[in-house]
C-alpha cells in the first residue's frame, strides 16, 4: 500500500507493508512501515528502527533495505519495523537523524508502541548509523544491531550497558572488519553485553 498521494493519509492499522510520509523540519520524510501478523492495535509492540545502506536513495529506499535484511531476519517477531529514507550524507549526521526520529515519532503516534523496547539496526551506511544512533541517543534504545558498518569516532563508554549484536564478514573488502573488531574488544573489556558474529565468508555486497 502506498499512501503518498496528495489526499490525507489514513494511517494503516492492519498487518502489511506500507509506504508512508511525514514531515521533519519542513521536509517530507519517506518511510516504509511493516506491521506484523496478528497485530491487534491494543497490545504495545516493540519497534525496530531499520537504517538502510548507501547508494542512490530514492523516495522509499528504506523499504528496499527492509526487504533485504530486517524482514528475513526479524519478520517472525511481533514487532513494528520502520525503515526511513535519508540522503547520501548518511545517518550519522543531523540530516540523517531527523528522518529517523520523525518516522519513529509518526509510528509511535499512531500505534501502540512499547517505547521501552526500541531497537536500532542497519547495514553498511546504516551499520555506521546504528553505532552512531545507539551512542548519541542511548536512552532511546534497548539494543542495537550494527552490520558491516564501522563505529567511527563514537564514545564507546556510552554503550557499556547496551546489548549489541555486531555482525561483520571477515571477507568484507568494502568495509573491513578491523574497526568493528577493535570496538568489540574494547566493549568486552568493559564487560559490555556485546556479541560478535564474525562471518567467515561473504563480501560486502
Amino acid at each position: 500500500m502506498d499512501t503518498t498521494s496528495g489526499a490525507p493519509q489514513v494511517y494503516p492499522s492492519t498487518p502489511g507493508i506500507y509506504n508512508l510520509t511525514t514531515q521533519a523540519e519542513g521536509h517530507t520524510v519517506y518511510y516504509t512501515l511493516r506491521i506484523p501478523a496478528g497485530y491487534d492495535g491494543h497490545t504495545a509492540l516493540p519497534v525496530i528502527l531499520c537504517l538502510h545502506f548507501g547508494g542512490q536513495p530514492n523516495e522509499f529506499y528504506g523499504g528496499r533495505f527492509l526487504g533485504r535484511f530486517p524482514i528475513p531476519g526479524c519478520g517472525s517477531l511481533a514487532a513494528l519495523l520502520v525503515a526511513p529514507t535519508t540522503d547520501q550524507s548518511g545517518w550519522a549526521t543531523p540530516t540523517g537523524e531527523a528522518p529517523a526520529f520523525a518516522a519513529l515519532a509518526a509510528v509511535e503516534q499512531h500505534h501502540m508502541v512499547d517505547t521501552r523496547r526500541r531497537v536500532v539496526m542497519g547495514y553498511s551506511m546504516g551499520g555506521r548509523g546504528t553505532w552512531h544512533m545507539a551512542a548519541k541517543f542511548r536512552p532511546h534504545f534497548v539494543a542495537a544491531i550494527p552490520m558491516a558498518g564501522t563505529p567511527g569516532e563514537i564514545e564507546l563508554d556510552t554503550l557499556r550497558d547496551l546489548p549489541l549484536y555486531v555482525i561483520h564478514s571477515e571477507a568484507d573488502r568494502r568495509v573491513p572488519i578491523e574497526d568493528d573488531a577493535k570496538a568489540v574488544e574494547r566493549l568486552q573489556a568493559m564487560r559490555a553485553p556485546v556479541e560478535f558474529a564474525r562471518l567467515p565468508s561473504g563480501d560486502h555486497f
